[in-house]
């Protein structure tokens, strides 16, 4: 294992030059766990007695976010005030026993699989906190707790997740995940992403990553930066003055009515049928023995 001059690891070298950075004044910290639309349930709990629960024991903000057409994966949305003199935000306390209870709901519904695998959502400015120069910082976590821990490509990210997120991916054993979420989620907290963080109904990012969004909801058309004119339709006595409007009175349709600018309908000429013995002029001569 890497250490240097000093004897002192890479993350305890981090932990030590951060915590002069980080401010004692209280803020947000915010955690999303990303979990499959069937599992949510185990979380929410019968008439939400789980949830609230959950809410109440860690003083944290829970919610499950809205599900998004065509994604089978929901986002639970955790966030708290951080107090930088307690060892565990309420966030991660919140993030940790949300956690347990999905793996709970596994085991209740029969699931006895020896490694499991969570998922998290992060801002894209953090991911490099979690991978480390060289790659040092994701290689302490895997020895660390024994899992398996990937950040996967852009390409990777599900339809509710945002466009400048990650997915951060453990596998292993569920008592490995626990010690693997707490290296994480100390990671996130002392390196807060630099993003705006205003989140709108859906969780979705406002503000320095709005960007053709409103509320998270993606607007790939531009719809909202169109002129209202666009959208608004004239008004009917505008639209009446722009068609043309029908005579009035009784009308000859062979002659029509002043205002048109149309011609007069031509009658075909009086073509009296030919007498006997004649043809229609230009016809051509009549055959031998026919009369």
């Amino acid at each position: 294992m890497a250490e240097n001059s000093s004897g002192k690891r890479p993350l305890e070298r981090e932990d030590e030059d951060r915590s002069s950075k980080r401010s004692a004044i209280a803020s947000d910290t915010v955690f999303r766990l990303l979990v499959g639309s069937k599992k949510v349930g185990s979380v929410i709990g019968k008439g939400g007695s789980v949830i609230k629960a959950l809410r109440e024991e860690t003083g944290a903000k829970i919610k499950v976010l809205d599900a998004v057409m065509g994604c089978d994966e929901r986002v639970i949305f955790i966030s708290g005030i951080d107090d930088p003199s307690a060892p565990f935000s309420t966030a991660q306390e919140a993030l940790f026993r949300t956690h347990q209870r999905l793996c709970d709901g596994d085991v209740d519904a029969g699931i006895t699989a020896e490694t499991v695998t969570t998922k998290m959502l992060v801002f894209g400015s953090q991911a490099g906190c979690l991978i480390g120069k060289g790659g040092e910082i994701i290689k302490m976590i895997r020895e660390g707790s024994g899992s398996t821990v990937r950040i996967m490509p852009p390409d990777a990210l599900p339809m509710c997740a945002e466009p400048n997120d990650r997915v951060v991916q453990m596998t292993g054993e569920v008592s490995n995940l626990r010690t693997c979420l707490q290296m994480i989620s100390k990671q996130l907290r002392e390196n807060p992403p630099r993003e705006t963080r205003e989140f709108g109904p859906r969780g979705g990012m406002q503000g320095g990553m709005q960007g053709g969004m409103q509320g998270g909801m993606p607007d790939p058309y531009g719809m909202q930066q169109m002129p209202q004119q666009f959208f608004q339709q004239p008004p009917q006595q505008q639209m009446q003055q722009q068609l043309p409007q029908p005579p009035s009175g009784p009308q000859n349709f062979n002659m029509p009515q002043q205002g048109f600018n149309q011609q007069p309908f031509m009658q075909p000429p009086n073509m009296q049928p030919p007498s006997a013995g004649q043809g229609y002029p230009g016809a051509p001569p009549p055959m031998p023995g026919m009369p």
